[in-house]
């Protein structure tokens, strides 16, 4: 039995003292986390549509592709809006045609009563005569007024003919990303009572989210803050935001 104790006690494992394991104590950062679903969007949309009204002849655009501010979109028929420049151009060359002929009505008038005048002095003409010449020459002047009045709104007419003309030609207002496409080639469109959008062009150089965040959160959050966002795409990777 000694033998045994002795023999336990020298071949016994001695038992290693355990080191708890420990850190170097450092600052970090206390995280609140709100999550909320929403969704991204571009912050400026420009919605382009068309002023005059007729059939996509051309559409020169297509989803994704990024254009540059007065870039061609589309192109309308624009058969009737050169005739009609053409009918407007034809009904002020008639009215300065009508112009020209009252203007030398107006030089007779004129003589005439200048020569009305002449004969009143001498008394070889009557009171009756001389007033004539007088209202004559009054209407003559008053048919000149009223022409250029008609021409002056023949002008305005041409002005807007040519205007609905180049608005056959529909071009980017600003430039960016088309993100939809309304129309295709063939369609026709009205414009009579609003204007239809043919595309819609995007600014994606800056997102915004539109995020759903419960009332019981909301009080945490606040403008400037920094935050994070993923995408169903790329679930595991975080985009730094505002």
């Amino acid at each position: 039995g000694g033998a045994v104790a002795i023999g336990w006690t020298f071949w016994a494992p001695s038992q290693a003292a355990v080191e708890p394991a420990t850190v170097t104590v450092t600052r970090g950062n206390i995280e609140q986390t709100v999550l909320a679903s929403g969704a991204l969007e571009a912050r400026s949309v420009t919605s382009v549509g068309a002023e005059v009204s007729g059939r996509i002849q051309t559409l020169a655009v297509k989803l994704g592709d990024v254009v540059e501010k007065g870039a061609l979109i589309a192109e309308i028929d624009s058969v009737d809006q050169q005739n009609a420049v053409k009918s407007a151009e034809a009904s002020l060359a008639n009215m300065r045609a009508q112009l020209s002929a009252k203007q030398a009505d107006l030089k007779t008038a004129e003589a005439a009563l200048e020569r009305a005048d002449k004969l009143k002095a001498q008394s070889l003409l009557s009171t009756a005569d001389q007033l004539t010449a007088e209202a004559n020459l009054a209407s003559a002047q008053a048919a000149i007024a009223s022409l250029e009045a008609q021409i002056s709104q023949s002008e305005l007419a041409v002005d807007a003919a040519k205007l609905n003309l180049e608005r056959t030609k529909i071009t980017a207002p600003v430039g960016g990303t088309v993100v939809a496409v309304l129309v295709t080639e063939g369609q026709s469109v009205n414009a009579a009572q609003s204007a239809p959008t043919i595309v819609k062009i995007a600014d994606l150089d800056t997102m915004l989210i539109k995020a759903q965040i419960s009332e019981a959160d909301i009080t945490r959050v606040a403008p400037g803050q920094s935050a994070t966002f993923t995408i169903l795409g790329d679930p595991n990777t975080r985009i730094d935001a505002t």
